[in-house]
């Protein structure tokens, strides 16, 4: 979260990208007042009511992303999704980057034995469900966001989207 805040939020508040201090100190003071805060929950159904609204602000960005990204004047440009599809899109130089944010994605389940304490009757299957359902939902907002991403902005996407 870190990563993304320390890359986002300052350009969302108006931060000139060379002034380095006020960065950090954005960062720092989001860290404190935010992130701290939710880290040192010790039951994470004490964060049930800020993980629905959570989600329910990813499904909007992600509906914000498919729409208004301009995939069908690039569709166009590229002569239709048939010739982008008969293209290699896997990139040797660029797989590693890919790789890297994928796997820094998954550092982030240290959370998954608190959670799974967290049900109300915590068994196999009940945690089965759960992480299924999650990781569904998981790859398909992520999906639809690269997609249409990849799509809008081709060659000019960035390697950690």
């Amino acid at each position: 979260y870190l990563t993304i805040i320390k890359d986002t939020l300052p350009v969302l508040l108006g931060v000139d990208s060379g002034d380095v201090g006020m960065q950090r100190a954005i960062l720092t003071v989001s860290t404190l007042a935010v992130i701290l805060p939710i880290s040192m929950q010790r039951d994470m159904a004490d964060l049930a009511k800020t993980s629905r609204i959570s989600v329910v602000f990813q499904f909007l960005t992600v509906l914000v992303v498919v729409i208004y990204s301009p995939v069908s004047t690039t569709l166009a440009e590229q002569g239709g999704l048939i010739a982008i599809a008969s293209k290699s899109i896997v990139k040797s130089n660029t797989i590693f980057i890919g790789l890297g944010v994928l796997s820094f994605a998954f550092v982030c389940q240290h959370s998954a034995f608190i959670v799974a304490g967290s049900l109300e009757h915590p068994t196999k299957e009940r945690w089965a469900t759960a992480t299924t359902r999650a990781l569904a939902l998981c790859v398909i907002l992520e999906g639809a966001c690269g997609i249409a991403g990849y799509l809008a902005f081709m060659e000019d996407t960035e390697g950690n989207v």
